[in-house]
């Protein structure tokens, strides 16, 4: 009698360990559940194309982007659109080339004026070989901006909608040929902190201020050298 006993409570203590041993094991499996949820969700996105209105192809629903230079970098808005979001996507840290090559046959595009930019820190290129654009950026947020290489170059038409440029520049590095060919752009940015600028070569080179020294920032550790400007033959 006394090992019949025995048995059935060892029988017992085998089952319960087994039950605990389950139910850990499916506590752990839930928890590593949670765990990745939690890290699909966390990830940042680093790839998406623009959405377009389904109906009109000239308008930018969602703003796509991708990695570049280890910034997640808008994709470049075609040539064809005329409207863009309001906002710009969250993830989006260089503004690279977005609004670049647009001519006199392309479309002038409206919705970017008011962006949010405090997470930018790559300019370079915007607007460069853009003849059309003239419209008003004094909204954009710079602060955080480090690299202004070629921003406006060749933007003929821009001038700020002849407003001031008041933009806080004090963590860019590079500004070389920032103004390069901006023949209408002549506003005063002897306000702007240049103090860590190391590259501006042909920052102002054949650009409506290029002969106004006094309209130009006070360069602190550099001079402004330009290249002769090529002559048509």
């Amino acid at each position: 009698m006394k090992k019949y006993l025995m048995l059935l409570l060892i029988s017992k203590l085998v089952i319960l360990s087994f039950s605990l041993l389950i139910s850990t094991q499916n506590q752990s499996n839930i928890l590593f559940s949670y765990q990745q949820e939690g890290k699909e969700k966390n990830k940042t996105i680093e790839n998406r194309p623009h959405k377009f209105n389904e109906n009109d192809k000239s308008e930018i629903k969602e703003i796509g982007f991708y990695k570049r230079n280890n910034l997640i970098t808008i994709r470049q808005i075609p040539q064809n659109v005329k409207k863009v979001p309001n906002e710009l996507p969250v993830e989006i840290e260089s503004l690279f080339g977005a609004f670049a090559n647009r001519f006199e046959h392309h479309e002038n595009v409206m919705g970017f004026e008011n962006w949010n930019t405090s997470k930018i820190k790559d300019m370079s290129y915007v607007f460069s070989n853009n003849h059309i654009f003239n419209g008003d950026l004094s909204n954009w947020n710079t602060e955080n901006v480090e690299n202004m290489q070629g921003m406006f170059k060749n933007a003929i038409k821009f001038d700020n909608s002849g407003k001031p440029l008041s933009w806080r520049t004090d963590k860019v590095t590079s500004m070389e040929s920032m103004f390069d060919g901006a023949k209408s752009f002549g506003q005063n940015l002897m306000n702007w902190k240049v103090d860590k600028v190391i590259k501006n070569r042909n920052f102002s080179r054949g650009s409506g201020f290029f002969e106004e020294n006094n309209k130009k920032p006070k360069w602190i550790n550099i001079k402004e050298e330009n290249d002769p400007i090529d002559k048509p033959k």
